[in-house]
């Protein structure tokens, strides 16, 4: 008759995948049946220098984090797309060219 909460945080390095410019995150968590629906909070931070540039599902974005809350079901799928501003992706991309080896 009582009510629990349970509450995860980690940090994981290299979490995403993409280039210097842009990146994507992804993170699928799986539900469980309960009596009463579960509860899910999930905010996921771009990295430093990144803005946000889109979310599926749609995800509450306050300046570099995005916020989902919710009951998930028994699957849920995130994704994160994130990219520098415009000049410093086309810095970026420059610079990735220029520290490519010639052979």
């Amino acid at each position: 008759g009582g009510a629990e909460r349970v509450s995860y945080e980690w940090r994981v390095a290299r979490a995403w995948y993409g280039s210097s410019g842009r990146g994507t995150y992804r993170l699928i968590v799986r539900g469980q049946p309960t009596i009463r629906p579960t509860r899910l909070a999930v905010s996921v931070r771009a990295p430093l220098g990144m803005l946000i540039t889109r979310t599926e599902p749609d995800m509450d974005i306050d300046g570099a984090v995005a916020t989902w809350e919710g009951a998930p079901g028994d699957r849920l799928a995130f994704e994160v797309q994130f990219a520098r501003p415009l000049l410093s992706r086309i810095w970026s991309g420059i610079w990735d060219f220029l520290n490519q080896p010639l052979v």
